[in-house]
């Protein structure tokens, strides 16, 4: 019915409604007589005549269904249309039916009329309304899509904070940013990388107010390079720090015209490990830590603008494209969001193909369960970057070893929207360990072998070192012995210098014996002490000089010795030494002075002088003892030491003793000049007095060594003083 009324033929030509009317009677007269007919109704008694689609044809929206009775005038315009049935209304005449069908048609014009103005004002009210809405719908669209925008904008921008902090924290490196000039605009900071100037010093001063002077130098050049040729600078230097030289590796990107991205790396354990490889020449090269990742560092503290948005992103872009690591975004489920070429070239698939797979596709099923642990956990809410190794499988069906970091990247509601991944291929260092092994493992097995040889040999050798232990042990003791025989001699020796010594300092003899025989009793050693005993010639006695026996006087006559026959007087008499292990076998017989002191054994040598024995040295021991040839030989150095003090004395008290003499004749002869003078001047006077007498002297010189004339002259002058004569004088 919609569709008929949609029709609209009050807008038809007059022609076309005529023809539409015509058949509308037409076919509604036929329908209302078939009808009445199949109720018994007689036309005859009861006809009407359609006439509700007239109001149709003329233009109402609705049509009104009304019934005309049907007499001779109202049934005349359907005997135009030559139906038989209805010619029996013409006798009954329709002046109530024509005028009713004329008052209908007047009012269906009338609703036609209004109909039309009601239509056409409802087309501008809808044309009206439609306008208003359409403008509405489009300030309801602008300002939709304008708030979507605006959503879409905050949406990404914090997708893209999350995920520039993500990417800082899995890359533990230190950046700037700088203009052209080489001054910093911002930094951020690395905990493993210490700063030459405070935090902040450094924001708004240049390279060179910062960094040494080469440093400077060439990283200004590295920033005129890359603002230039718009291409990656790097470039590596050493700083000492901390008592230590680092190593660092410094990368400088271009962001745009004016600013430049530094990013530093130290990479100290990868030049070290480098060097020690090379010092030790080993066979098995560690890799070289892998270059840094070129990062860069997004600083947006406030709501950014679209503009700013494209910016962040695309330095997001240039940091993810040009990494040497292989950089990758992944969801809860494995599927590859984001690769970069890196990882692209590691693992052997291009970019198509990636996103085609999971991440479980391309890992060694060893590694599966680690790797779904992994981003469960991450997802689960944990904030932590993790770090494992694991194998990946190339598209050539190759094995690569990876190091892993990752980190979730979470929204305002810590919801994780994805995980950061950042690999660092460690294959060759991997493959490097796989050969250690295997080389530990051969080495492992001829170390075994040869373990089992040595056992053998051990076996073999036991028997030996058991011979050798106890050849050790005599050897021990043979050295102890002889240790402490070059011991003795030693002190020995040492006793025979002080005794030189002492001769050589020139002190009495009393002291240079005391000494002697304090040396004796020290390092023979006496166990009692020893004594020195001396003849003396002017009393024809032996006398004790010096004696550390205790309670032994010296200086006193030895009255104990023998006068005949004895030890003593038989070592000065046979000028030999004289060994007694025991006094109980004494070839003497027993002597009172032992029995006094105590004394079991002793040993005495000869004090020899000029070939003459004057005394002897005695060794006395408490105990029995076998003296040895080293104590009679260090005895008889010792007696000669002494022997030579003592004749070192005895010659410088003949040297005294000459002295006085010499001195007294000289006093001597003094007084004879003195009495020649004398009679020098008595005979000038004898002579004088002759002279004056008429006498001549006999002799010009009264000394000339004639007996007679000294004689005479003498008498002469003898009288002549005196007055005398010889004879007198007799």
């Amino acid at each position: 019915m919609r569709n008929i009324f949609s029709l609209q033929p009050h807008l038809w030509p007059t022609k076309h409604r005529l023809l539409a009317v015509g058949g509308a009677f037409l076919i509604q007269s036929i329908l209302v007589a078939g009808l009445f007919d199949s109720l018994g109704i007689g036309v005859g008694a009861f006809a009407f005549v359609p006439v509700a689609t007239m109001a149709w044809l003329f233009g109402l929206k609705w049509g009104v269904f009304g019934i005309v009775p049907a007499n001779v005038l109202n049934l005349l315009i359907f005997a135009l249309f030559g139906l038989p049935a209805w010619t029996i209304f013409w006798q009954e005449g329709g002046a109530a039916g024509l005028l009713a069908l004329l008052l209908i048609a007047v009012i269906i014009g009338r609703l036609r009329s209004l109909t039309v103005s009601l239509y056409q004002a409802q087309q501008q009210l809808q044309a009206a309304v439609e306008a208003q809405a359409t403008a509405l719908g489009h300030v309801s669209e602008a300002l939709y899509q304008t708030k979507t925008k605006e959503e879409k904008i905050s949406e990404a921008l914090q997708y893209s904070e999350a995920t520039n902090r993500a990417l800082l924290e899995a890359v533990p490196d230190l950046m700037f940013r700088l203009n052209h000039e080489g001054v910093y605009l911002d930094f951020i900071p690395a905990k493993e990388i210490p700063l030459l100037v405070p935090p902040e010093k450094i924001i708004g001063n240049s390279v060179h107010e910062t960094l040494p002077p080469p440093l400077a130098r060439q990283t200004m050049e590295a920033i005129t390079q890359a603002l230039r040729t718009r291409n990656l600078q790097q470039f590596e230097y050493s700083l000492p720090l901390a008592g230590e030289t680092r190593y660092f590796e410094a990368r400088i990107v271009a962001i745009n015209n004016e600013e430049v991205l530094g990013i530093i790396r130290d990479i100290t354990d990868a030049v070290n490990a480098r060097q020690l490889l090379q010092e030790t020449a080993v066979v098995l090269e560690q890799q070289v830590q892998a270059r840094t990742a070129e990062l860069e560092q997004i600083i947006a503290r406030q709501l950014m603008t679209e503009q700013t948005l494209r910016a962040r992103e695309a330095e997001f872009r240039t940091i993810f494209e040009m990494s040497p690591f292989p950089i990758l975004r992944l969801d809860e489920n494995g599927r590859f969001l984001q690769t970069n070429p890196a990882f692209q070239q590691f693992i052997g698939y291009d970019i198509t193909e990636i996103h085609q797979l999971t991440v479980f596709d391309l890992t060694h099923h060893e590694d599966l369960a680690a790797t779904r642990k992994l981003l469960q956990t991450i997802y689960q809410g944990d904030h932590q970057p993790h770090t494992i190794e694991k194998r990946y499988i190339r598209q050539d069906g190759a094995i690569r070893w990876a190091h892993i970091k990752a980190i979730g990247v979470f929204d305002e509601q810590n919801q994780c929207q994805y995980i950061l991944v950042v690999l660092e291929d460690i294959t060759e260092r991997k493959q490097q360990q796989v050969l250690l092994e295997q080389e530990v493992a051969r080495r492992t097995a001829e170390l075994r072998q040869a373990n089992y040889t040595l056992e053998a040999k051990i076996k073999e050798l036991r028997q030996a070192q058991l011979e050798i232990r106890r050849l050790n042990t005599e050897l021990e003791e043979r050295v102890a012995r002889k240790t402490a025989e070059l011991s003795q001699q030693y002190h020995r020796q040492k006793a025979l210098a002080q005794i030189e010594l002492a001769i050589n300092e020139k002190t009495e003899l009393a002291e240079q014996l005391h000494r002697i025989v304090q040396l004796v009793t020290e390092f023979l050693p006496a166990t009692v002490g020893a004594s020195i005993i001396l003849w003396d010639p002017l009393q024809e006695r032996f006398v004790v000089s010096s004696s550390t026996v205790p309670n032994q006087p010296t200086n006193q006559a030895a009255h104990r010795v023998r006068r005949s026959g004895g030890a003593t007087r038989w070592i000065v008499n046979n000028r030999q030494p004289m060994i007694v292990p025991d006094v109980s076998q004494d070839p003497f017989g027993a002597n009172q002075m032992l029995i006094d002191y105590n004394i079991n054994a002793y040993a005495g040598v000869p004090l020899i002088v000029e070939s003459d024995a004057i005394g002897v040295l005695y060794a006395l021991d408490r105990y029995k003892r076998e003296y040895t040839d080293q104590d009679i030989d260090f005895l008889r150095a010792i007696a000669g030491r002494a022997a030579l003090a003592i004749s070192r004395v005895r010659l410088i008290e003949q040297m005294r003793e000459t002295n006085r003499e010499l001195k007294r004749l000289v006093n001597l002869m003094a007084g004879r000049e003195i009495r020649m003078a004398e009679l020098k001047e008595i005979i000038r006077k004898l002579q004088q007095q002759l002279l004056e007498a008429g006498l001549k002297p006999i002799a010009s010189d009264p000394l000339t060594p004639d007996s007679n004339r000294s004689l005479v002259t003498y008498e002469q002058t003898h009288t002549l003083t005196t007055g005398k004569s010889k004879e007198n004088v007799a």
